[in-house]
């Protein structure tokens, strides 16, 4: 019963909060990590990967800024006490 009343982890709630946002073309979901910043500051990094299938231009740039801001305004509604980062990485 102990189990049962372990809260989530926070990446996995993040994880599940994040899941409905729509991604543009070739994005995915690469990694959700809780570590200090360069500065030794707590954080959280969300990793996404695309592939950049020769047509990456200010249209497929737009979208992923868009996606950086819809995510820092998921990751804000919990009001923690972390610095947010959004990267994106090529696969």
């Amino acid at each position: 019963m102990a189990a049962l009343a372990q809260p989530v982890p926070l990446e996995a709630t993040i994880r599940e909060a994040l899941a409905p946002l729509t991604l543009p073309a070739g994005v995915v979901l690469k990694a959700i990590e809780l570590r200090g910043n360069s500065h030794g500051e707590p954080s959280v990094y969300v990793t996404y990967a695309f592939t950049p299938n020769g047509s990456f231009n200010d249209d497929y740039a737009k979208k992923l800024l868009d996606l950086q801001f819809r995510v820092l305004d998921v990751l804000r509604t919990f009001r923690l006490p972390l610095f947010e980062y959004v990267n994106f990485v090529e696969i």
